[in-house]
């Protein structure tokens, strides 16, 4: 994954060539984030990540993948209001909603960076002893 900086003017652009739009956003940030989507945009498909898996019983306090059509209400919203909310962030993908939604499903531990091209920050003395602790390389 690659997070992009872009501006509003170049996100239209980039929509208007795309045949639909995806969305990852975080449900523990509202906890009626999907009655808000489905409200803006009733032509949209969803899915929880986490349902299906061993977190099924948390899934709405995960994220929420939506795929909606490029002239979809919810891109204004996105840039508009969402972006101050942090709610999430438009994913740009070739594949199909289901294979992104696998991937997603498949990422739901952090892996660590090779100990060699790890940066670690530590915000005390004692934080600092835990690392060095607790690093195998």
């Amino acid at each position: 994954m690659t997070l992009q900086r872009t501006t509003p003017d170049a996100l239209l652009a980039h929509a208007k060539q795309q045949p639909h739009l995806l969305w990852i956003l975080d449900g523990g940030l509202e906890p009626e984030l999907e009655a808000i989507v489905r409200k803006l945009d009733h032509r949209i498909w969803h899915a929880w990540v986490y349902s299906h898996t061993e977190y099924a019983a948390q899934h709405r306090d995960g994220p929420l993948l939506v795929q909606a059509r490029n002239d979809s209400p919810l891109l204004q919203a996105f840039m508009q209001v969402w972006a101050t909310l942090h709610w999430g962030g438009l994913l740009v993908s070739g594949q199909p909603f289901d294979a992104v939604l696998e991937h997603l499903r498949s990422l739901r531990h952090a892996q660590p960076a090779p100990c060699a091209a790890a940066r670690r920050r530590t915000v005390s003395d004692a934080a600092a002893r835990a690392a060095r602790i607790a690093r195998d390389c």
